[in-house]
């Protein structure tokens, strides 16, 4: 009788830890995403600051064409014009 019960407690402890394993997965992706979105937000947010920044100087200075070549507004489909 008692090893009938430990039996089942022990299938129902493996059916919470599979599930468990599976939400753990769910957040981690979640969280990549998450992280992964951010980035890219942060980069447009830069990339827009940096381009404002350009327009009050006035003409271009000589670190913006270094600046340019590190990153390119096309590889940001955002910033596409």
């Amino acid at each position: 009788m008692f090893t009938g019960n430990r039996n089942r407690l022990k299938i129902r402890q493996s059916s919470l830890d599979t599930k468990n394993a599976g939400l753990n997965r769910e957040l981690a992706a979640r969280q990549l995403e998450l992280s992964s979105k951010t980035a890219q937000n942060n980069l447009i947010y830069a990339w827009r600051t940096y381009g404002s920044s350009l327009r009050q100087l006035g003409p271009r200075p000589v670190t913006s064409v270094c600046l340019k070549k590190a990153i390119r507004p096309a590889a940001i489909p955002s910033l596409k014009r």
